[in-house]
């Protein structure tokens, strides 16, 4: 549920609450209250889930569901071990599916969605197919809609706020209409009485231009169709080099967080021995609120993937935003050196598999070490635990003994690239994954 830009509780005791709406002037700003329904879950099929898309629950008889109705789905899954599952919606103009990353343990996941159209809707949960042995079970599922209620409140606006009095517990549509815009939309629950204040803008994403490859997602990874209406945070991947300007901010603060990923090195070639070292991922690096200026033209440059030589296998660098990640360094012709890197290429003495996340493989490429043969910290997307993982080691090759596995994040299977816009190590006998850069809006420190 989006709960606006900005929101603030004043102190006080209070019997209603009030909120102030900033907009831009010369909008027409309302608020209409929201009413939830009883639990529609009826006739709710509990499975147990293991492994390969086994369905967890299926929900069947859930009510009528009119075009711009709300409807929550909240589900109490209980899992084995860390796991994904996703929503599945089968019935009526609704066509959807979406990942949840489920913890080992028990959790509530919830969606909340827009009916497109009049339908009665049927749902499952299901356990995406994976390695894994974990299992899932479900309970306790509730299922509402919310519909627009008929208490409509106006206000008149001053100084470009508008407030509203009188405002009851529950949830509320604040709604900013301007001629020539698309009306601008937020939803706010009010779980207490207050004094509340939102920012509302009829687009807050920037407007661009890149003349290389990009793609814009959502936090998790799902392409954005329509970034000019979008109202959550996103992210901007830069595939190949370009120049990138802003060209308005609109409501957006120019705050930029910055992810870079160097490319990965080549693995090693034939020097006339029995093994080939795996290639190493690129080196990465965060910057975090960067500030941008409109219409400046800010070069990013995308490192290319190292070559398999007999000589030099070094990534090319990445950078962008005054920022440069460096790319993987080849591995050489030692027995039992790895190179220097992201994460570590695997020894080609026994076919060892590349690192990943920052660790390096040496030796017999066993031990996982942060150190000078791979990059102490962790390669995932700006740092945080749960990102994107880049940068994997390539693997090594043994000429009589097997090949290894590239390491998680795009490193090259032996005889294999590194995969594109990953940073990842070529495997041995072959050339690195090119580099990426990723932005964001800046987020807030909890």
């Amino acid at each position: 549920m989006n709960k606006g830009l900005k929101v603030r509780r004043g102190a006080g005791s209070f019997s209603k609450s009030v909120m102030f709406v900033t907009a831009p002037s010369g909008s027409t700003v309302t608020m209409q209250n929201m009413v939830r329904s009883d639990n529609l879950a009826t006739d709710v099929q509990y499975q147990e889930a293991s492994a390969k898309d086994q369905s967890c629950v299926t929900i069947k008889q859930c009510g009528e569901v009119s075009k711009g109705d709300r409807v929550m789905v909240s589900l109490e899954v209980t899992a084995s071990k860390d796991a994904v599952g996703y929503w599945a919606f089968e019935a009526g103009l609704i066509t959807d599916k979406r990942e949840v990353n489920l913890k080992s343990g028990k959790q509530t996941i919830s969606l909340n969605i827009t009916a497109s159209g009049n339908l009665s809707l049927d749902t499952k949960f299901f356990c995406k197919g994976d390695d894994s042995d974990a299992t899932i079970t479900a309970a306790n599922l509730q299922f509402y809609k919310y519909t627009a209620g008929t208490t409509i409140k106006t206000a008149t606006e001053k100084n470009g706020v508008w407030r509203f009095n009188g405002l009851d517990l529950g949830l509320w549509l604040i709604k900013a209409e301007k001629e020539s815009e698309t009306p601008a939309t937020q939803e706010f629950e009010i779980i207490e009485f207050g004094v509340y204040r939102i920012t509302m803008a009829f687009r807050i994403t920037p407007d661009f231009t890149y003349t290389g490859d990009y793609e814009v997602v959502d936090n998790k990874d799902n392409p954005i169709d329509d970034f000019a209406n979008w109202k959550e945070d996103w992210k901007i991947r830069f595939l190949t080099s370009g120049d990138f300007i802003v060209t308005d901010f609109y409501a957006w603060n120019g705050m930029l967080d910055v992810f870079l990923v160097g490319a990965g090195s080549g693995g090693q070639k034939n020097y006339g021995k029995s093994y080939y070292n795996g290639g190493n991922g690129g080196y990465t690096l965060t910057g975090k609120t960067i500030k941008l200026e409109a219409n400046r033209t800010y070069a990013i440059e995308i490192g290319s993937g190292g070559p398999s030589t007999t000589s030099e296998q070094k990534g090319g660098d990445t950078s962008a935003f005054g920022l440069t990640a460096s790319g993987g360094i080849g591995p050489g012709d030692s027995e039992s050196q790895g190179g220097k890197g992201g994460s570590g290429g695997g020894s080609g003495s026994n076919a060892a598999d590349g690192a990943s996340d920052g660790n390096s493989k040496k030796g017999k490429g066993q031990r996982d070490e942060p150190g000078p043969n791979g990059e102490s910290g962790t390669t995932r997307e700006f740092g945080e635990p749960d990102g994107k993982l880049y940068a994997g080691g390539g693997g090594g090759d043994l000429q009589y003994g097997g090949e290894g596995k590239g390491g998680e994040g795009g490193g090259g299977d032996a005889g294999e690239n590194g995969e594109t816009n990953t940073g990842g190590g070529g495997g041995a006998n072959a050339i690195g994954g090119s580099g990426i850069v990723v932005i964001r809006n800046t987020r807030e420190v909890a």
